[in-house]
C-alpha cells in the first residue's frame, strides 16, 4: 500500500514538473528586447533549474543535435552548464545586474546591458527561425575578482532610473500610428529627442521628422510616455543642462532644477537611456531647436 501511494506521488510530482516547464516551448517574442526581457529576468528572479528550462527552450537549433530540439549539442550543454555556475554563485547575477538594468546598444538582433556599475557588459544577439524569434548567442559577463565584487556590493540600483527610454521600449511599437510624436534614436549625437513617425523604410527602419523640419531614418523609437519624476536634457545658452520633469500637460512640460523652473515644449527636450551619463553639449548643438 504505502509502496503504491510513493509511486502515485511520484507520478503526480513529475506530471506538475512537465506541466510548470511545458509552457516554455516555443515561446513567442516579437522584437529582440522581449528576447532581453525574458533572459534578464529568468537570470534575476527565477531559480535556477526554471532558468535553466526557459533559456533552453529559447534557444535557436544552432544549440540542438536536431530540428526536433529535443537534445542540446555540447555548446548548448555548455552554455546552460555557465548559466547554472552563474545562478548557484553567492554573488550571481541578481547581485552583480540591476532589476532595471542599463541598456548599452539595441538593434533589431542585438542587445546589450550594463551591470550595476557599468563595468561589465553582457549582450545577447537573436535570429528568426520558422516563424520564431530565439537566441543565437547569449554572453552573460559575471565579475570574478574579489575587490570588483566589494564595489559592486556598494553600488546601490537606485543610481539608475527605468526613464522615458525604456519605459517606451516595455509599451513596445505594436499600436504606434503613422503622422504621430514619437521619441527616436540619433545615432550621432546618442540623444533621443521627439520627432513625427512617418513610417517604416525600405531597409525595415524607421522614417521620422524633428521639430526643425530635418527628414531622416533612425534605427530606433519608441512611443512617447513622459511621466514627472523623469530626467531629461535642456538646451539653453547653447549649455544642455540635466533637469527632472514636475508636471507633464499633454506637450507642455513643467521643468524643476535648481536654477531652471520653467515651463517648455516638449520637442525642446532631449533623452537617454542612462539620464545620470555626463551631459555632452557640444555634440547637440547641430540638431538645431
Amino acid at each position: 500500500m504505502k509502496k503504491s501511494i510513493l509511486i502515485l506521488l511520484l507520478l503526480i510530482s513529475n506530471m506538475a514538473f512537465s506541466q510548470k516547464y511545458s509552457s516554455f516551448k516555443n515561446v513567442q517574442f516579437k522584437d529582440i528586447y522581449e528576447v532581453f526581457d525574458y533572459v534578464h529576468k529568468t537570470l534575476y528572479n527565477d531559480d535556477a533549474k526554471t532558468c535553466e528550462m526557459k533559456i533552453k527552450n529559447a534557444l535557436s537549433n544552432e544549440y540542438y543535435i536536431g530540428e526536433d530540439r529535443k537534445n542540446l549539442n555540447q555548446k548548448g550543454e555548455n552554455l546552460l552548464a555557465y548559466l547554472k555556475a552563474i545562478k548557484t554563485s553567492d554573488q550571481g547575477y541578481d547581485f552583480q545586474y540591476c532589476g532595471y538594468p542599463i541598456e548599452r546598444l539595441q538593434t533589431d538582433h542585438t542587445y546589450s546591458w550594463y551591470n550595476k556599475n557599468n563595468s561589465r557588459t553582457s549582450t545577447l544577439n537573436a535570429q528568426w527561425e520558422n516563424g520564431f524569434l530565439r537566441i543565437a548567442s547569449l554572453d552573460i559577463v559575471i565579475e570574478g575578482r574579489p575587490d570588483e565584487r566589494k564595489a559592486l556590493a556598494r553600488f546601490s540600483c537606485t543610481q539608475t532610473t527605468i526613464g522615458a527610454i525604456v519605459r517606451g521600449k516595455r509599451i513596445g511599437l505594436s499600436e504606434q500610428k503613422y503622422d504621430q510624436p514619437v521619441l527616436a534614436y540619433n545615432t550621432e549625437t546618442d540623444y533621443w529627442q521627439e520627432a513625427i513617425y512617418l513610417g517604416k523604410s525600405e531597409d525595415g527602419f524607421y522614417n521620422v521628422e524633428y521639430p526643425n523640419k530635418t527628414k531622416t531614418t533612425v534605427t530606433q523609437i519608441v512611443p512617447i510616455d513622459i511621466r514627472p519624476g523623469d530626467l531629461a536634457y535642456f538646451l539653453q545658452d547653447n549649455e544642455l543642462k540635466r533637469v527632472g520633469i514636475a508636471e507633464v500637460n499633454n506637450t507642455l512640460i513643467s521643468l524643476a532644477a535648481s536654477k531652471l523652473n520653467m515651463v517648455v515644449e516638449r520637442n525642446k527636450l532631449y533623452f537617454k537611456i542612462n539620464t545620470y551619463e555626463a551631459i555632452d553639449t557640444e555634440s547637440l548643438l547641430f540638431i538645431g531647436n
